[in-house]
């Protein structure tokens, strides 16, 4: 492949009119053409001289369905996907078999200049591909990319539009996956700080508190974000969650915002105190004790309490910490 590239941008430097060379001319086995490779590779000298020989921007390969601006914009390949457009390749074409158009695919990827240039041609910014739901901000923001991030959001993609299929949401995956620059841009652009998942009840500080992204869960809070928002029929709140994984800056973060230390999820009668103790996480113990968390709460089902099963597991340290804070040391485990 790369020796017939090198051929192709040899032989599309000769002047292919006057040598009376298809620029269109398609491989019988594989249906590459000329422009396809050359725009797959970067080689805008190439793509340029088979533009100027009559190429056609937007020839399809019959087998898969690619198009050269699809590949150029998804390598990333700013200067051929400029040469493209200014030849008339439509920036909203669909690869049909995948539902992909190359707005999605550079922004997926993090080629700033390459959205850059397919937005100012007319690609639309909240276009979605059909068969996944997906579209170009909520892909940008999943991988964390900044840049194709704000360059979106200025050509005004909606920053609260949601998957149609999964409900999931651009603040919803940069959150979760800590991508503090994404959030920050996001939440300017007027993201809902408390927008839920409608199909699964998740919002973005459960999700970053519960991964323990310390710096998005205090952005997210500086917006506005409810400390104390619970999930739906689950009963998760960010609290909760990130205590029983021991994030203690994320839990700090949450309890001087207002997080409520002492709330009980209903179904389960567990409590942040009661897990952090639970998976050992003396830091986050000390954290919640410091905030108020009261070291006698028992859970109304299983009847456990966090002294106990700090002596159970034998974390000396936290028993201390539990005791320092005026845990009874003769509570009994009563059953109800």
């Amino acid at each position: 492949m790369a020796n017939g590239v090198r051929l192709l941008c040899r032989v599309a430097r000769a002047p292919l009119q006057e040598a009376e060379v298809n620029p269109d001319q398609i491989n019988p086995q594989s249906g590459a053409f000329p422009l396809l490779l050359a725009a797959q590779n970067g080689h805008v000298d190439t793509v340029q001289a088979l533009l100027r020989a009559g190429a056609n921007p937007n020839q399809v390969k019959p087998q898969s369905g690619n198009f050269p601006l699809l590949l150029a914009a998804q390598n990333g390949h700013a200067d051929a996907v400029q040469a493209l457009l200014q030849a008339g390749a439509d920036p909203n074409q669909v690869e049909p078999q995948s539902g992909a158009f190359p707005l999605l695919v550079a922004a997926q990827n993090g080629h700033a200049d390459a959205v850059q240039a397919l937005l100012q041609a007319g690609a639309n910014p909240n276009q979605v591909e059909p068969q996944s739901g997906a579209y170009p901000l909520l892909l940008a923001a999943r991988n964390g990319r900044a840049d194709a991030v704000q360059t979106l959001l200025r050509a005004g993609a909606n920053p609260n539009q949601a998957n149609p299929q999964s409900g999931a949401f651009p603040l919803l995956l940069a959150a979760q996956d800590g991508h503090t620059d994404v959030v920050k841009a996001l939440l300017q652009a007027g993201a809902d700080p408390n927008q839920v998942n409608p199909k699964d009840g998740n919002f973005p500080l459960l999700l970053t508190a519960q991964a323990g992204y310390a710096d998005a869960v205090q952005t997210l809070l500086q917006a506005g974000a409810n400390p104390n928002q619970v999930k739906g029929h689950s009963g998760n709140f960010p609290l909760l969650l990130a205590a029983r994984n021991g994030h203690a800056d994320a839990i700090r973060a949450l309890l001087q915002a207002g997080a409520i230390p002492n709330v009980v999820k209903p179904n389960n009668g567990n409590f942040p105190l009661l897990l952090a103790v639970q998976n050992g996480h003396t830091d986050a113990v000390r954290a919640l004790l410091q905030a108020g968390a009261n070291p006698n709460l028992v859970n109304r089902l299983d009847r456990n309490f966090p002294l106990l099963l700090a002596v159970q597991n034998g974390h000396l340290d936290m028993i201390r910490a539990l005791l320092r804070a005026g845990a009874d040391p003769n509570h009994a485990r009563l059953q109800s």
